[in-house]
């Protein structure tokens, strides 16, 4: 995660929009999640998922999980990309840093 691009946002934005836009990307993610496990063996909607994970992903400038979707979506078959890689783990990691980062910066 990249913390000081995240500080501006919050700086611009307020912790509670951050929030609010966290929350969003908490939702996004557990619809990818409950998307692909349905439809795991298609590479056009994995492929698809993966790339709007990527956008907010990116938008939070959550780096680690932005390139992983990236893998996954550049892959020849990105269905089997998605089964291989530790895409949980990396939501998860992510899921903690923007709330540890919001933590933090709610108490300045």
């Amino acid at each position: 995660m990249d913390h000081a691009k995240f500080e501006q946002d919050v700086q611009i934005l307020g912790v509670e929009k951050m929030r609010e836009i966290v929350g969003y990307f908490e939702q996004g993610c557990a619809e990818f999640f409950a998307l692909c496990e349905a439809e795991r063996d298609n590479d056009a909607q994995i492929k698809s998922q993966a790339h709007k994970l990527k956008g907010s992903a990116g938008a939070l400038w959550l780096t680690q999980l932005y390139q992983l979707c990236q893998q996954i979506e550049k892959a020849d078959s990105p269905a089997a990309a998605y089964q291989q890689t530790p895409l949980v783990d990396a939501v998860e990691n992510a899921k903690q840093a923007l709330r540890n980062a919001l933590d933090l910066l709610s108490k300045e």
